[in-house]
């Protein structure tokens, strides 16, 4: 359990090393209502000790299994505030971040000058022969209304032997009770990561890994899933 926790505060540290919080979290509060709450500001910047933990330490825990040394690029789906991005491009990878709202992504990019980078409001903004060697997506499909249509152009995005990384609350009563706790608002989660999982299992992905936050089992508030064709 406990190296579980020393994992992602390593990895945290990677991250708070390379990002400037503080502008992130001044871009990020410019941002208002739904838009706000889904790139999780309550959660990152302003929750207490606890919720800071929990957030960022999954964040941590699931980039932690990803094999970087041979990606030439990776894709984002939805990127949110743009957090990732340094964190990838210090790798020597090209990242690609879609989001409904990728302005406050692009503007945080712009101010720490940031290569390898570039923003999409869709998939559909893509090149159709545009190809990622990993795909993260955190947090995200259970959002949207069709993540079948999502998880089929997945397909047709990754490269040969690359990975997709699915991630999601798990909607339990621990999780709901967080939620409350950290500040977030309004109840619009259409389905559950396991309903992505089944979904994807249906189009033939392969699971490679799983890994859970901050606990395996009911005690889990979230599940991530490593996947590949």
């Amino acid at each position: 359990m406990f190296s579980r926790f020393h994992e992602a505060i390593k990895i945290y540290h990677q991250l708070k090393s390379i990002n400037d919080f503080d502008s992130l979290k001044e871009l990020a509060e410019q941002a208002t209502g739904k838009t706000k709450d889904e790139m999780a500001v309550p959660a990152y910047f302003s929750g207490n000790f606890l919720s800071r933990l929990v957030f960022f330490g999954r964040l941590a825990w699931f980039l932690q299994p990803i094999d970087y040394s041979t990606a030439s690029s990776i894709l984002d789906f939805g990127c949110g505030t743009g957090l990732l991005a340094p964190y990838i491009v210090e790798k020597g990878i090209n990242y690609c971040g879609i989001d409904l709202t990728p302005e406050t992504a692009q503007r945080y990019a712009s101010k720490l000058c940031l290569g390898r980078t570039e923003f999409h409001h869709s998939l559909n903004e893509l090149a159709p022969s545009q190809k990622f060697d990993h795909i993260i997506s955190f947090d995200v499909l259970e959002h949207v209304d069709d993540p079948n249509n999502i998880l089929e152009q997945f397909k047709l995005m990754l490269t040969p032997g690359g990975q997709i990384a699915l991630c999601g609350p798990t909607e339990n009563l621990l999780y709901h009770l967080g939620r409350k706790l950290v500040g977030f608002t309004g109840d619009y989660h259409h389905r559950n990561i396991d309903d992505i999982f089944q979904a994807a299992e249906q189009m033939e992905f392969i699971t490679m890994k799983h890994r859970y936050w901050p606990l395996p089992g009911p005690a889990a508030l979230f599940k991530c899933r490593y996947l590949r064709l």
